[in-house]
């Protein structure tokens, strides 16, 4: 029997392979990421596909001149050549990785706190996008607001409501939100942050 793996999909790659093995030993779970990390860095990283309207809604904020970042538990090397086959990694004002961090198990959370500590943004003017419940956990724990997509990886359906916390159905859907948003605060110019699982 095969089951979907899809629900496992967005923490860093030792905690996928735990939660799906169940109970492997901690020299098979390192033989297993190891082989993993090979078969993702030599041709893994190019099965990557991007969400219906990214380029769009990357071409969209630019021109409302809107800083893009993206923060991720993907390796650099992965992170960077996925970005440049769909050229579009000039559009991310920066881009933080795990393994490229202050430290190896660098959360989600710490790299918001990064980026608001060195690029200067606010949990006011910020929305967290992403499609897993770390992203959104990563989110509240900064208090930046979250947009969740629900045609993404994770496991959404288990995810309770929360304050400061929209789910969108695709990527098409961030201008009204960002305009919804503004709408209630003039004052406000809002950065997007983009996790990517």
């Amino acid at each position: 029997m095969t089951e979907d793996v899809r629900r496992f999909i967005g923490p860093p790659i030792r905690s996928m392979l735990s939660a799906i093995t169940r109970g492997t030993g901690i020299e098979a779970l390192h033989e297993l990421e190891v082989a993993f990390r090979r078969s993702y860095d030599s041709d893994g990283w190019s099965k990557t596909m991007l969400q219906p309207a990214a380029k769009e809604t990357l071409a969209w904020l630019a021109g409302s001149r809107r800083r893009a970042f993206v923060f991720t538990n993907k390796p650099r090397n992965a992170t960077t050549r996925i970005l440049e086959n769909f050229q579009i990694s000039g559009a991310f004002f920066r881009i933080l990785c795990r393994d490229a961090e202050t430290h190896a198990n660098c959360s989600k959370a710490e790299m918001l706190r990064s980026l608001m500590q060195v690029d200067g943004v606010a949990v006011d003017n910020s929305i967290v996008v992403g499609d897993t419940e770390e992203d959104l956990e990563a989110a509240r724990e900064v208090g930046m607001t979250a947009a969740i997509l629900t045609n993404g990886y994770g496991d959404l359906p288990r995810l309770p409501a929360r304050p400061r916390c929209f789910m969108l159905q695709g990527l098409d859907e961030l201008p009204s939100l960002f305009a919804i948003i503004e709408g209630a605060d003039p004052k406000l110019r809002v950065d997007m942050f983009r996790s990517v699982s």
